[in-house]
């Protein structure tokens, strides 16, 4: 059965502001600055959306685009501008008093707001998300919300790579059956999860690599996916951006037509180079895997926002 769209479900989402890239690469401070924009409401890593997109196949276009319309507008939008799916924690990154004013979020709680008043509410809104691994799924996205801007997060290898070394996430320990860790896994090899992004060539050497060539090549499937949709996305360099965060910030709301909020500035305020010392990691690469890694951190380099 269809369901008609009469709330324009559609012209809000169609302009969404998509934020995708490798983990560690700097999502989550571009989250932050986009969600401090004027009329941009954002929702960190949407726990649901990686497992719907891995439907797609199972799910008729119409059906899926549907499912996330809902999934976007009703669960997340229409309940943000009430005042009611809020994050109030000060811990939490994704914490809506480190964006917005306490008048806006006060605002949004002092009355109960009627569903057509939402809706009319929803119709200026700029709906915006963050989720690392989004860059597989942007063809379909792509197909369903025609007008969206993607924003995709790059960093140098050596830095992602000791990132998420020190997360543990591609250990034998953290992809073990028996681990509750988070990774979506399509499939159990040798009691090590296989996440969906492995292409299917690629994993029996996957069980076979150590913890390094794992998140080596994590970093590749991703930068490769970056690099496929370059023509279409805002691409930043983490290492370049750190350096002149307010020059290249202004750029980049300029070309998403939007303007600062009332704690922009603040936050680019926090953003300031340090110099760190790190392992190389490089060194203990397979020499093909490293050298498709350097030559694509070379040319996502090229396309970022200058």
């Amino acid at each position: 059965m269809n369901i008609i769209d009469t709330n324009s479900w559609n012209n809000v989402l169609d302009k969404m502001v998509i934020i995708g890239g490798s983990a560690r690469s700097g999502t989550t401070i571009i989250g932050k600055l986009i969600h401090s924009l004027k009329n941009v409401e954002y929702q960190f890593e949407p726990p649901m959306l990686v497992s719907l997109l891995l439907k797609q196949n199972e799910l008729k276009e119409k059906s899926l685009k549907e499912l996330l319309q809902f999934y976007f507008f009703d669960n997340f939008l229409l309940d943000s501008l009430a005042g009611r799916n809020i994050n109030l924690n000060k811990n939490d990154d994704s914490c809506i008093l480190n964006v917005k004013s306490e008048k806006d979020i006060n605002k949004r709680q002092v009355t109960s707001l009627t569903r057509i008043e939402l809706e009319n509410l929803a119709t200026s809104a700029i709906f915006s998300f963050k989720l690392p691994e989004v860059v597989f799924f942007l063809d379909i996205i792509e197909k369903l919300f025609s007008k969206n801007r993607k924003i995709l997060m790059h960093r140098n290898p050596n830095d992602v790579i000791n990132s998420i070394v020190k997360k543990r996430w591609f250990s034998d320990e953290f992809l073990n059956k028996n681990n509750s860790s988070q990774v979506v896994a399509v499939e159990i090899i040798d009691n090590i999860k296989i996440p969906y992004w492995i292409k299917e060539e690629d994993k029996s050497s996957w069980v076979k690599s150590d913890e390094l060539n794992r998140c080596a090549y994590y970093y590749k499937r991703i930068s490769e996916e970056i690099l496929k949709n370059s023509d279409s996305a805002i691409i930043i360099d983490y290492d370049e951006f750190i350096k002149r965060p307010d020059e290249l910030f202004k750029k980049i709301v300029d070309r998403l037509s939007l303007d600062y909020g009332e704690k922009t500035q603040e936050i680019l305020d926090t953003v300031k180079f340090q110099e760190k010392k790190r392992e190389n990691y490089l060194i203990g690469l397979n020499s093909d895997l490293l050298l498709n890694i350097e030559n694509l951190d070379k040319k996502l380099k090229e396309l970022s926002v200058k």
